[in-house]
């Protein structure tokens, strides 16, 4: 039985569809730009396969927006929520809106 896919996983691919066809950029040109075959840059704009950090940062720069644009007006499902984490960041986390 296949794994299901993650709320977020699907809409970040979905966002980086998205910005890519904004662009005019085909899955091939995306793809060379992060050293991948298109056949991943489909896994991930689907949610199959998750988009780790580093590669989150790659197609930023790639397709020159900030990595928040993966997560604006992202409300997923309360069950993905963490509870508390909104009251109290972990002890050290400094915010910075310029980022």
């Amino acid at each position: 039985m296949p794994a299901q896919t993650h709320p977020v996983d699907v809409y970040v691919g979905s966002r980086v569809r998205l910005r890519r066809t904004l662009l005019g950029m085909s899955q091939q040109k995306l793809a060379e730009a992060i050293g991948l075959t298109f056949q991943q840059v489909q896994k991930y704009e689907k949610g199959a396969n998750r988009i780790g950090s580093s590669r989150l940062h790659q197609l930023s720069k790639v397709l020159d927006i900030p990595i928040a644009y993966f997560f604006e007006d992202f409300h997923g499902p309360a069950s993905i929520r963490q509870p508390g984490l909104a009251e109290a960041p972990p002890a050290g986390f400094r915010h910075d809106p310029m980022v």
